[in-house]
């Protein structure tokens, strides 16, 4: 299978590396990631202690 693919592959794509555009990326704050990802660990966390909670401890 993949040597297959790696003989389709250069009839499909040009892959001269002279012709491929190499995308750039863009500069970013990494606070604001930082921040971002902190959030999300802190939601998560939080969803699982409830519903951890939830399932110790249900209300009849």
């Amino acid at each position: 299978m993949k040597n297959l693919m790696l003989l389709t592959v250069s009839k499909i794509y040009n892959t001269s590396a002279a012709t491929m555009d190499v995308a750039s990326g863009e500069s970013t704050n990494l606070i604001v990631g930082y921040v971002v990802i902190f959030v999300v660990f802190a939601v998560l966390t939080f969803c699982v202690y409830k519903w951890d909670k939830k399932r110790l401890c249900p209300k009849f």
